[in-house]
């Protein structure tokens, strides 16, 4: 078996434009960092707000298009999602670096796809394993034959099995997290640093394994800023307008701060 913290195999090298920095395996950074990526992500979104969050909405409504399509959708949804997420990554290095923010950086990966084609195959079938595993487990301790049979007796015997559903629970997200973890920064390793898909899901999910205290921090963070911002729903009339206008914000700010990270955790 590999290890997986031995240093990449395709040797990192700046893409075009890059100029002197220098790309290293990932680093450790210090717990704080996590608020840090936050902060530093609102002074980037700052930069280009309009056209982050014009991105940001298009985003959503081609996703909602596309979702209507049955099956096909989803699956093109997912096959594609790194080719937007590069896009918009994209976006917040030319805001970054002081240059024009256009719709165009949305869709520039789409000129050279196959790296994240290839990426949104692995992605499709990393999110499909999870689903197997658990699928698997529960029709072997027989639970969905009891929820088929939907009998008195059977239904009794189903609420007894109710912690295994729950270990069920916390198995899927667990699996579905080390998923995240591999992909979070896959996307722009692929774009703009031109690694193969393995070689970008490998260094991703390192990176997350040598800061898990900062992603944890930023999560909390993220999770406890998104919290507050839900009880705008409460406002009369418009509170609604309101909710939906900070989920908005969501997109291009936690995009804007896994950028920051990004930064901090690769270039030397």
């Amino acid at each position: 078996m590999s290890n997986p913290y031995q240093p990449p195999a395709a040797e990192l090298q700046p893409a075009a434009g890059e100029g002197s920095r220098r790309l290293g395996e990932p680093a450790r950074c210090n717990a704080g960092r996590g608020i840090d990526w936050l902060v530093d992500g609102w002074r980037l979104f700052l930069r280009a707000p309009g056209m982050l969050l014009g991105m940001s909405l298009l985003l959503l409504i081609l996703y909602g298009l596309v979702s209507l399509i049955p099956l096909v959708g989803s699956l093109a949804s997912l096959l594609f999602w790194p080719a937007l997420a590069a896009g918009l990554f994209l976006a917040l290095r030319h805001a970054d670096e002081g240059r024009s923010v256009t719709f165009a950086d949305l869709f520039e990966p789409f000129a050279n796809l196959a790296g994240l084609i290839t990426l949104g195959a692995c992605y499709l079938l990393a999110l499909l394993l999870p689903l197997v595993i658990v699928f698997g487990t529960l029709v072997a301790a027989g639970l969905l034959a009891a929820m088929a049979e939907g009998s008195a007796s059977h239904m009794d015997a189903m609420m007894s099995m109710m912690p295994a559903f729950l270990l069920a629970g916390l198995l899927l997200a667990a699996l579905l997290t080390l998923v995240a973890m591999g992909f979070v920064f896959a996307p722009i390793l692929v774009h703009q640093q031109r690694l193969p898909a393995i070689e970008a899901i490998r260094l991703s999910f390192v990176a997350c394994v040598r800061n898990w205290l900062p992603f944890l921090l930023w999560g909390l963070a993220l999770l406890l800023g998104f919290g507050l911002l839900s009880l705008l729903s409460i406002v009369p009339f418009v509170g609604p307008l309101l909710l939906l206008a900070a989920g908005l914000l969501l997109m291009p700010l936690s995009a804007a701060s896994l950028y920051c990270a990004y930064r901090d955790i690769f270039w030397c």
